[in-house]
């Protein structure tokens, strides 16, 4: 097991690499604070009781992530789903559902949510196996604007988002994430405090070029957890 103690002092790093697909549109981000000291997350997503292991950002898992990953690993100890919450005093801003069929197994469905800490820092949750009943109140219905499908590892996945603006306390359930059928929490991070970094094509950077986003510049949520 590798070790967890403290979560949140994993060494920073920053890669230009190609996230998944986003809604381009903009986030409400109207009376958050420019960031800063006051406006880093301060409660870890998972109990650290409840953390088996912790991949840092860059990891490599294909055929999911045949490039570096864009985003840390959160995972639960074997055993039921363990609960979520909001690691900081955060705004939601976009709430999605992903379905995931094929492979011989049943469909799955988990959740998806972007947020934002202060109004440079755009931070994003995935795999969420399931959202509490007062968030999913405040989201409502998800089903109503959805990507294409689009296949990997065998499996068929479906996307659907929704933009929202749903202010969240640091603490506050989210939901649960692990158990039997879902794999790690991932928790990931877009710093648009910092100057883009250099591509082939400029004309890529936060648009979708193909099948997927590229962003300018990434960083591992870790750096801005105290």
């Amino acid at each position: 097991m590798r070790s967890l103690v403290p979560a949140f002092t994993i060494v920073v790093a920053a890669w230009a690499v190609v996230a998944c697909s986003k809604d381009s549109s903009g986030p409400d981000l109207s009376g958050l604070p420019a960031c800063g000291p006051a406006t880093l997350l301060i409660v870890s997503p998972m109990a650290l009781s409840d953390i088996r292991e912790i991949s840092p950002l860059g990891n490599l898992n294909p055929p999911g992530h045949t490039f570096p990953t864009d985003h840390m690993y959160f995972y639960a100890n074997v055993g039921p789903a363990v609960p979520v919450t909001s690691p900081g005093a955060i705004r939601i801003t976009q709430a999605m559902i992903q379905k995931r069929t094929g492979g011989g197994q049943a469909e799955l469905d988990d959740y998806g949510l972007d947020f934002y800490s202060c109004t440079s820092h755009h931070f994003y949750f995935a795999h969420i196996a399931a959202l509490s009943a007062s968030l999913a109140t405040q989201l409502g219905a998800l089903d109503g604007s959805c990507n294409p499908s689009y296949m990997t590892g065998g499996f068929t996945y479906q996307q659907c988002r929704k933009n929202v603006s749903v202010d969240v306390l640091p603490g506050a359930s989210i939901g649960t994430a692990g158990g039997p059928t879902e794999g790690a929490l991932d928790l990931g991070l877009i710093d648009n405090g910092n100057p883009p970094l250099a591509f082939v094509d400029p004309g890529c950077v936060g648009a979708t070029c193909g099948d997927s986003t590229t962003w300018a510049f990434t960083a591992s949520a870790a750096t801005f957890n105290r």
